[in-house]
C-alpha cells in the first residue's frame, strides 16, 4: 500500500492496529490526501524502515516536485518578494537557488551558500520563516540554520 500524503505535506499515518481509514482529506489541514504523483501517477513510496513519516520532495519516477514541495517553494518565494519587492534580479536568483535546494540537486550546496547571501537582504524574521519553509534536505537545512 502506498504512503498517503496531503497536498500540504502532512503524512496520513495509519493506526497501529486495524485497517487504515483511507479518509479523502487530511485531519490536520483538510486538504485532499493523495497516494500517487500528480505528474506520472506512480504510487508514493512507503516510508523507509525506522521512519514513521517520510515526505519526498520530488517523485522518484518522473523527478517532478510534489505539490507540497511546490507550495512550500512558492510560500518561500512569496515571503522573499514581500520583503524585497523591487529587486527582480534577487527574486529570480532566489527562485533558482530554492529550486536546487528543494530538488537536492548536485548544486544544492552551492545554492545554500548563495541562499545565505540572499537571505541577508531580508529581515531576520522573514529569513527565519524562509529557512523553516525550505527544509527540503536535512543537510542543507542544517547548513542554513548554522549560518
Amino acid at each position: 500500500m502506498p504512503q498517503r500524503i496531503c497536498l500540504n505535506g502532512h503524512v496520513d499515518v495509519p493506526p497501529p492496529f486495524g485497517e487504515p481509514e483511507n479518509t479523502p482529506r487530511c485531519d490536520q489541514c483538510g486538504e485532499p490526501v493523495v497516494e500517487a504523483c500528480a505528474s506520472c501517477d506512480q504510487p508514493l513510496p512507503k516510508a523507509p524502515i525506522g521512519y514513521n513519516e517520510y515526505v519526498p520532495a520530488c517523485c522518484k519516477h518522473c523527478g517532478e516536485p510534489h505539490e507540497w514541495t511546490k507550495r512550500k517553494t512558492q510560500a518561500a518565494i512569496d515571503l522573499f518578494v514581500e520583503d524585497i519587492c523591487n529587486d527582480e534580479e534577487s527574486v529570480g536568483s532566489f527562485a533558482t537557488e530554492l529550486d536546487h535546494i528543494a530538488r537536492n540537486t548536485s548544486r544544492a550546496s552551492l545554492a545554500s551558500v548563495r541562499m545565505q547571501r540572499l537571505l541577508t537582504k531580508v529581515g531576520s524574521h522573514t529569513a527565519g520563516l524562509i529557512r523553516d519553509i525550505i527544509v527540503a534536505s536535512a543537510v542543507i537545512a542544517e547548513q542554513l540554520r548554522n549560518k
